[in-house]
């Protein structure tokens, strides 16, 4: 599985990462989502996870972007706003998950592990 991390705060990248490179996933990051869109390897990931409050290009227009290029990764945006509410903005055949920054690592990660596939949890 490869995973790619968007998020321009360093220390819950490295959290996220350490604790996905310790299953097993290849995880790689980004600070932005312009420099995601910079990666010639952008369709081969399994899973993105963006914050949703991206400086230069947001992670809803990151997201945007992404459709535009036929990218169809399932995605996981972080938010510190109500996840509820903005998931009702996100299309229903998209793979998309409105998930709270205010979640510790573990709720994270448990909310990552339902929503991608069942043979990913160890």
């Amino acid at each position: 599985m490869r995973v790619l991390l968007i998020d321009d705060e360093k220390t819950i990248r490295r959290a996220i990462l350490f604790a996905l490179r310790g299953r097993g996933v290849e995880a790689l990051e980004c600070q932005n989502a312009l420099e995601a869109l910079q990666r010639p390897d952008l369709e081969r990931f399994d899973l993105m996870i963006v914050d949703l409050n991206l400086p230069l290009l947001s992670g809803e227009e990151f997201l945007q972007k992404l459709r535009s290029l036929h990218v169809l990764a399932p995605l996981i945006l972080f938010t510190s706003e109500n996840p509820a509410i903005i998931q009702q903005h996100i299309p229903e055949n998209d793979r998309v998950k409105i998930i709270s920054k205010d979640l510790s690592l573990n709720e994270i990660l448990h909310e990552i592990d339902h929503f991608i596939q069942p043979s990913f949890i160890k």
